[in-house]
């Protein structure tokens, strides 16, 4: 019997290309902040409108965002997801002046620290979260590049 991947990959989205490193990036950082659970991560690939759209449905937020992150129970067979704007991800990375598949690998990193339990509702907090992003780009950086 073949084992479920810790991490699956929806796409939702046509601009998204080849993606099995991202899993292997996204289970990496599971391992390193120790968030082994039954049942898999699942990161969904969206574009603004559909994101938009959660937004608005589970935070009355009527914009647009990069990612949400969603922690569900334990004995679910899927225990967390992660959704991500793609279109986001592309404006980012032009802001930035980095490639897509970083700030791809950026945005499911910050969408795991939060399953993790980490806050950015404050200066020091943000912060705190970007360097931890950084440690886990830097770490498994062969994976983003």
């Amino acid at each position: 019997m073949k084992r479920k991947q810790k991490v699956e990959i929806v796409v939702e989205t046509d601009r998204s290309g080849p993606l099995s490193w991202l899993r292997r990036f996204a289970e990496k950082c599971l391992e390193a902040e120790k968030l082994e659970r039954k049942g898999c991560l699942l990161i969904v690939l969206v574009d603004n409108t559909k994101i938009k759209e959660i937004n608005r449905q589970f935070f009355n937020r009527d914009r647009s965002t990069d990612v949400i992150a969603f922690s569900y129970d334990e004995n679910e067979e899927s225990w967390g997801e992660i959704v991500i704007s793609v279109d986001q991800a592309e404006q980012q990375a032009r802001d930035y002046d980095v490639s897509f598949k970083n700030e791809l690998a950026r945005l499911t990193v910050h969408g795991i620290l939060h399953l993790a339990g980490y806050k950015d509702n404050t200066a020091d907090l943000k912060s705190e979260m970007h360097q931890k992003e950084d440690e886990y780009l830097t770490k498994f950086h062969e994976l983003t590049d």
